[in-house]
């Protein structure tokens, strides 16, 4: 059997550039980490989270010092450890740079999803048109083909299989666009969200 590794997300800044998060502040009360700074400490004054802070992490065999800049990462197990900006930027994307998206599979059958997934809607009585869609009912089910799409840029048909995607990045008119793509295609360009790792 093969098996491949998963990628849990993580939590990170970088220590002396980006805002402390309260997880590391914990970890400074606990004794865990030490924050330093060169110039708070030639200053006798309070700490201050200056250009040059740096930080050293204690574990059970030793300790390791953090430079300025590094990234600071948290892991799944609560574990901190660190790494160099180019290297995390290799092995790391941020969270917010992935989009998630509203999606159905229009399996012929699924009428009553579709139509709550288009409207926005839940349980309001299916029209077979829209002025966004149009659904056909044929004896109870569809026949392939007949779930058509409205946009502003054309008419689209959806057959058995496709996935209705809600367009959050193109909208006409504040009204938002749902569009058709075959699975196929879908496999190549997204993937379920289920952990921090990237589709190439």
């Amino acid at each position: 059997m093969k098996f491949r590794e998963k990628t849990p997300e993580i939590e990170a800044f970088r220590i002396g550039v980006d805002a402390i998060p309260d997880w590391f502040m914990d970890k400074v009360t606990s004794r865990e980490a030490i924050l330093l700074s060169p110039t708070s400490l030639t200053n006798n004054g309070p700490f201050d989270h200056k250009n040059d802070t740096y930080c050293i992490i204690t574990y059970s065999d030793g300790e390791k010092i953090i430079k300025h800049g590094e990234y600071v990462i948290k892991n799944v197990f609560d574990e901190i450890s660190s790494l160099d900006i180019k290297t995390f930027n290799k092995k790391y994307d941020e969270v917010e740079k992935f989009e998630s998206i509203d999606v159905v599979l229009w399996t012929g059958k699924n009428e009553r999803e579709m139509f709550d997934f288009l409207t926005g809607t839940k349980n309001k009585p299916i029209t077979t048109e829209e002025s966004t869609f149009k659904i056909d009912l044929v004896n109870g089910g569809c026949k392939q083909g007949n779930l058509i799409i409205k946009t502003p840029f054309g008419v689209e048909s959806a057959f058995i299989g496709d996935y209705i995607i809600k367009d959050k990045f193109l909208s006409f008119n504040n009204t938002v666009i749902f569009h058709p793509v075959r699975p196929d295609i879908f496999d190549k360009n997204y993937k379920e969200v289920k952990c921090f790792e990237r589709l190439e």
